[in-house]
């Protein structure tokens, strides 16, 4: 029997299935973000949030949060690189 959805617990716009395996969005983030240095996390986790569950809750609205994300990451990235080049 499959796992039951619940909105605190197991929300259903936080799963994602990939080929036959199912993921939940925490999973998936943290397999990007640890990726990176932690002044990035933030708006990396949260774009792939919003991009993960955007055709499941709030469609445009949450692409448009999305978008946002990447517009703070790449002031950040750039903010991380000028102070120091070498971080990479």
């Amino acid at each position: 029997m499959g796992k039951e959805f619940d909105n605190v617990n197991r929300p259903k716009h936080y799963q994602i299935k990939i080929g036959d395996h199912d993921f939940e969005m925490y999973e998936v983030i943290r397999s990007f973000v640890c990726k990176y240095p932690i002044e990035l996390a933030y708006p990396i986790s949260n774009a792939i949030k919003y991009l993960g569950r955007a055709n499941e809750k709030n469609g445009l609205e949450d692409l448009r949060k999305a978008r946002k994300c990447i517009d703070m990451l790449i002031d950040d990235w750039i903010k991380y690189m000028e102070e120091d080049e070498s971080k990479w």
